[in-house]
């Protein structure tokens, strides 16, 4: 049975969170994952990340989860709140479900910032958080080989 990923993006900062998208999906399939088996949903905006990858990983249909946004800091301190609280409910998530989350939720001072996480001028996290989270899918089963040896 092959493995289903999905990547959750935010469409709040598109121009960003589009590339970081391209780049998570584009980091799957190199790594072997078949289209067919990569789903992608938005949200509005990081904040409601939180919920959609509750709801998929209660599904049980997802080995892993892609979380793809991003937050550029403002004039007030809102930035704080979403960057902490997304990254809180991917964390704690991931913690009590079980399920594989790469975070790739940007959390930038400024727009040149984010365009240089997302690949229009250097690397992009997207694509890092993909290839975490499926680095992170070998270790994990490793122990379910064990487990089921004994």
């Amino acid at each position: 049975m092959s493995q289903k990923f999905l990547i959750i993006q935010s469409q709040f900062n598109s121009l960003v969170t589009k590339e970081l998208r391209a780049g998570a999906k584009e980091a799957l399939l190199s790594h072997g994952v078949d289209a067919a088996d990569v789903m992608e949903v938005q949200v509005p905006g990081c904040l409601e990340i939180g919920v959609v990858a509750k709801h998929a990983a209660e599904s049980g249909k997802f080995a892993a989860i892609i979380a793809v946004g991003c937050i550029i800091r403002g004039e007030t301190s809102h930035f704080e709140v979403v960057r902490d609280q997304s990254a809180h409910a991917l964390t704690m998530l991931s913690m009590q479900s079980g399920i594989v989350i790469g975070n790739a939720i940007l959390a930038c001072e400024n727009s040149e910032q984010a365009l240089a996480r997302c690949g229009l001028k250097g690397g992009n996290k997207g694509s890092e958080a993909a290839a975490a989270a499926l680095a992170t899918l070998n270790v994990c089963a490793r122990f379910q080989e064990k487990r089921t040896k004994k």
